[in-house]
């Protein structure tokens, strides 16, 4: 009896010590040459905002290079980031912020991400249209369709191991039973 505490007790504790993993939100957008879809990595901050921390999927057929990175700034805050480029350097002010549930989805800052070949792309909300503004392009802004949801939820490992160790507690209560 006093093993079957010690292994209960060991999984309750490794159930907690257990990480949970960030949640994924799935997003496309087309427009202005544009085709695509994937999903960001992101944390859930609170008040509705998402900080994404990583992007995968294909833009035009091409793989996302990655997410160009924010520290959490606070809502409506923002980071300036400049791409050199050649003999060019680009001005990009993002957040990497989503608000799920809302509209827009972005805000002016958006979001910036960057293609295999380092071409930063920054989508934002310009206060009437999601757009898409890219190095060499700025300022002309493509009209995007964009759209972002949460993408169904995976267990955690801390709950798959909850839920295997209350299967194997009910399976061994079974046998006693039936032992008897």
């Amino acid at each position: 009896m006093k093993r079957v505490i010690l292994v209960v007790l060991a999984l309750v504790v490794l159930t907690f010590a257990v990480p949970g993993i960030a949640d994924e939100i799935s997003f496309s957008f087309t427009g202005g040459g544009f085709t695509a879809s994937g999903t960001f990595t992101a944390t859930n901050e609170g008040g509705g905002i998402w900080l994404v921390t990583g992007v995968a999927g294909l833009q035009n057929g091409v793989a996302f290079g990655g997410l160009v990175p924010a520290a959490w700034v606070g809502a409506g805050n923002s980071v300036d980031a400049f791409n050199h480029v050649g003999a060019n350097t680009y001005h990009y002010i993002y957040n990497n912020q989503l608000a799920l549930g809302s509209n827009p989805l972005v805000d002016g800052n958006g979001i910036l991400l960057y293609t295999p070949g380092g071409v930063w792309e920054n989508v934002y909300w310009n206060g009437s249209s999601y757009v898409i503004v890219t190095d060499g392009a700025y300022p002309n802004e493509n009209l995007i369709s964009f759209q972002a949801s949460l993408a169904p939820a995976v267990p955690e490992p801390g709950t798959m191991l909850l839920m295997g160790s209350g299967l194997l507690g009910s399976a061994a209560a079974v046998r006693r039973r039936l032992g008897r």
